[in-house]
């Protein structure tokens, strides 16, 4: 878009500077700020050590075994969850296969806001907001493309692109919040005070809501220790095998490069 703004002819053989310096931004400066912003990224993620990665497989080997465990990463007790036929069983709690289908509609925030309001009108509010949203983001999406199609069909520099990804990103929006906004509809005959308070226990202990209880240290994912074969006393008066030198002497020089 910027090189047919700038005045880009793919017939010419040598394009004026404006253009020139668009190509040289697009191969340097654009995936260097790109580089360095991913790098900056990196030093918010929080899994950097061998160790780290070695206590969560022990922390889903106990789970596995229906143990409390502690996450390496928030330090939080993190109780197991167990799922059968869709139902999910949390602390002796459980929570039905259509309310689980349901709750995972909604951001952890969404849930907690429910809980604690007493209101599961709550659960409509952020759905139906982003619903209006992606609507009038739909609106400058149509224009764009009506305005620059006729740009874009004669092979001009042309904002109809622009449009067009505008309307993709309304459409999926849309739809997304649409989805939500009908289990939020649901709600009211579906979820009981329980299952959202169930829930947000869960979402504590993961650590996307505040409220998690710190693990004790007996919960911590420990090292496996390997037990060694203890030597028994019949082992111990085992006689040793004669060395093969000295085989080999009592049976003369033969026997010796044999053995050798």
């Amino acid at each position: 878009l910027l090189m047919g703004y700038y005045g880009y002819n793919p017939d010419l053989l040598e394009q004026n500077d404006s253009v020139k310096w668009v190509i040289k931004g697009s191969i340097s400066v654009l995936p260097g700020t790109a580089g360095l912003l991913g790098t900056f990224a990196l030093f918010f993620f929080t899994l950097r050590k061998k160790d780290q990665h070695e206590k969560i497989i022990r922390g889903l080997q106990r789970h596995q075994a229906g143990l409390v465990t502690m996450d390496p990463l928030t330090g939080l007790r993190l109780p197991p969850i167990k799922r059968q036929a869709g139902a999910v069983e949390f602390e002796g709690s459980t929570i039905g296969r259509d309310q689980v289908i349901l709750l995972d509609h909604f951001f952890a925030s969404e849930v907690s806001w429910a809980h604690y309001s007493g209101d599961l009108g709550k659960l409509k509010v952020k759905p139906l907001i982003f619903l209006v949203l992606s609507l009038l983001l739909g609106i400058p999406g149509f224009w764009f493309t009506i305005e620059g199609w006729a740009s874009l069909s004669e092979g001009h520099s042309s904002i109809a692109p622009i449009g067009i990804i505008l309307i993709g990103f309304a459409a999926i929006g849309f739809l997304f919040s649409l989805a939500r906004l009908r289990q939020a509809l649901r709600a009211p005959q579906v979820l009981s005070k329980k299952d959202l308070e169930v829930m947000v226990a869960i979402h504590k202990s993961r650590g996307r809501i505040p409220g998690g209880i710190k693990a004790d240290e007996d919960q911590a994912p420990q090292a496996t220790k390997v037990a060694m074969p203890e030597t028994t006393p019949a082992a111990a008066n085992v006689e040793k095998p004669t060395s093969l030198v000295a085989v080999a002497e009592s049976e003369g020089p033969k026997s010796t490069k044999a053995s050798l």
